[in-house]
């Protein structure tokens, strides 16, 4: 969820005449449908004896088994009708994998750091073929051909026969930081992290054809494609949706907002998925080049990776596998919110509501002891976004109730406090830091010099 600091109004001031009061009391009356559900979810964080904790950051779903990677190894778990998630198996391979992609009758384990591994799709606990050394990171595969972007060779090509059957073919030098791979139309799809799509002619399936760079650079994670449309996970950007009628040459249709990172994408059968880290959401793709908004909801804890049959799909939530549905015949709103705690300065405090669900967000009522709650408007039409503030003259309430019709979050109750962090243009609170090669460094050292400060993690 995405904090931020909250402009300052003096509570004096008249309220826009384009704003509407919202009705005092928290109580929700009869919630909208629930067009998506989770089914079930699988604890990975509780191992048992002699079974290793892993953090998921990609699955595969295919014929109902559900094969997920991450730190810890492999995980394979089926998928009965009633969308219950049963542990098959599970091993700590190379210690960690970062993608899985079904070739044949084989499963391919790519270790950005250690390697390359094949298993038997009928025997995931044995290691077959296996390719050592640093790079291997997005794969896809078309046949008995294993395409593999490798991060200090380029792309290499393998054919896969069995699981102990793994040759190399070639290398076709091109982008260097290809997170995923995704082929279709006779064209292999890339999303590179410092390009954005790249792409590959694959008119000779062992000597694929480079096509460069086909869209917006930068921050491509995930790509999938389906129905003539390419869709790109490109982090904070949203997601790109791509008209591929020339599959060498697609063209930029949309970006939907997603409100946070879209880190993972799975079309299929007219749906398109997406997580973001914090939620999955969902949009119907009858339009190919201009999905819908349908479904939005928040995870258990860092969803990471998504991939769907239709309706269907399960999703790599860190420390849970899940298994979610759309309901195509429920319609109803999908509240998203930008903060977590309303930040009070001045006499109000302000925070802004999306809806990413198909039907309308009606907001029935607000409570917040000793102060007024106005709303740019009561209802919010699906894609459509609006601000609640909170104002008063008195003392500052300690919380806000809001009551909806979105059918996960009938009431919501937000802390209000004050403001952490001085406004944007205020001077920064001086800090001091360690370095990496002894000493400090201290901000106030650096004043006249730009100043970037980096948060980063790596899995």
């Amino acid at each position: 969820m995405l904090l931020q600091l909250l402009t300052a109004c003096d509570a004096t001031d008249t309220a826009d005449p384009t704003e509407v009061r919202l009705a005092d009391g928290c109580t929700p009356g009869t919630p909208a449908v629930d067009p998506l559900v989770e089914r079930s979810a699988l604890s990975v964080t509780s191992a048992e004896p002699g079974q290793p904790f892993m953090e998921l950051v990609e699955v595969d779903l295919v014929d109902d088994v559900a094969w997920a990677v991450g730190q810890g190894g492999l995980l394979v778990a089926g998928l009965d009708d009633a969308g219950t998630l049963t542990e098959r198996h599970r091993d700590p391979g190379m210690g960690r994998h970062h993608r899985v992609e079904l070739a044949g009758d084989a499963v391919a384990l790519a270790h950005r750091d250690a390697g390359l591994e094949l298993r038997a799709q009928a025997d995931p606990g044995t290691t077959g073929a296996t390719r050592t050394g640093p790079g291997a990171e997005g794969m896809a595969a078309v046949g008995d051909r294993l395409y593999v972007a490798d991060r200090t060779r380029g792309l290499v090509v393998y054919r896969v026969g069995t699981a102990d059957a793994l040759e190399e073919i070639g290398v076709v030098a091109g982008a260097a930081a290809t997170w995923e791979l995704a082929a279709a139309g006779g064209v292999l799809y890339g999303a590179d992290n410092s390009l954005g799509l790249v792409a590959w002619d694959l008119a000779d399936a062992d000597a694929p054809v480079y096509l460069g760079a086909l869209g917006a650079p930068g921050g491509a994670l995930d790509v999938d494609f389906e129905a003539g449309v390419v869709y790109v996970a490109r982090g904070a950007a949203g997601v790109d949706v791509y008209d591929a009628d020339d599959p060498t040459a697609p063209t930029l249709a949309t970006t939907l907002d997603v409100g946070g990172s879209a880190v993972s994408v799975a079309a299929s059968a007219g749906w398109l998925w997406a997580a973001d880290h914090e939620s999955v959401q969902v949009w119907r793709t009858e339009d190919p080049p201009a999905p819908t908004p349908f479904a939005h909801q928040r995870t258990r804890q860092f969803a990471l990776a998504v991939d769907a049959d239709g309706p269907n799909a399960v999703v790599g939530d860190w420390g849970y596998l899940e298994a979610w549905s759309v309901d195509s015949g429920g319609v109803g709103p999908a509240l998203d919110l930008d903060v977590d705690a309303l930040r009070a300065a001045a006499g109000e405090a302000t925070l802004t509501l999306t809806n990413r669900g198909a039907g309308p967000l009606e907001l029935r009522g607000a409570e917040a002891f000793g102060a007024e709650v106005w709303a740019t408007s009561a209802a919010l039409d699906p894609g459509e976004w609006g601000t609640v503030s909170v104002r008063w003259s008195g003392a500052a309430p300690s919380e806000l109730c809001l009551a909806t019709n979105d059918p996960d979050l009938p009431t919501l109750t937000l802390p209000i406090g004050a403001a952490p962090t001085p406004p944007v243009g205020e001077p920064a609170p001086d800090f001091t830091l360690p370095v990496l090669d002894g000493g400090t460094v201290r901000l106030s050292e650096q004043l006249g010099h730009p100043v970037v400060l980096a948060y980063f993690a790596t899995w």
